[in-house]
């Protein structure tokens, strides 16, 4: 787990959580913390792009903390690209709260944006 960090452009605008290779139970309580630290930060960028796996703890993690910083006012954007971790974001409705893109520059241009739409617990 990599900690929390501003944007790879150097910026502070907003801060991207890059949990690594996996996100199961092993990485998920420091995923978890990184997650806390920067909830109420405004701007948050979850980087799962080098997530080869995850397990239903990982995703229940990103869930609430999807949940708890919309809560606190924040923007949060996932990236992912990877097909099999797309299925489970969108059959755990995660991709109904927060944008999912494939980038993270996608994800910063979305994030700076104040983007718009329908992404929201149902």
């Amino acid at each position: 787990m990599k900690s929390p960090s501003p944007n790879p452009e150097g910026q502070n605008d907003f801060v991207v959580i890059r949990p690594g290779n996996h996100l199961d139970h092993f990485t998920t309580p420091e995923f978890r913390k990184a997650l806390r630290e920067v909830a109420g930060s405004g701007r948050v960028i979850v980087d799962l792009t080098e997530v080869s796996c995850a397990d239903s703890e990982g995703i229940g993690a990103l869930a609430g903390a999807v949940h708890r910083s919309r809560d606190c006012g924040d923007r949060v954007v996932v990236a992912c690209r990877r097909p099999s971790l797309l299925r489970i974001l969108s059959m755990s409705r995660i991709d109904s709260a927060v944008p999912v893109v494939p980038s993270v520059e996608e994800a910063a241009t979305l994030v700076r944006s104040g983007y718009g739409g329908d992404h929201a617990f149902r």
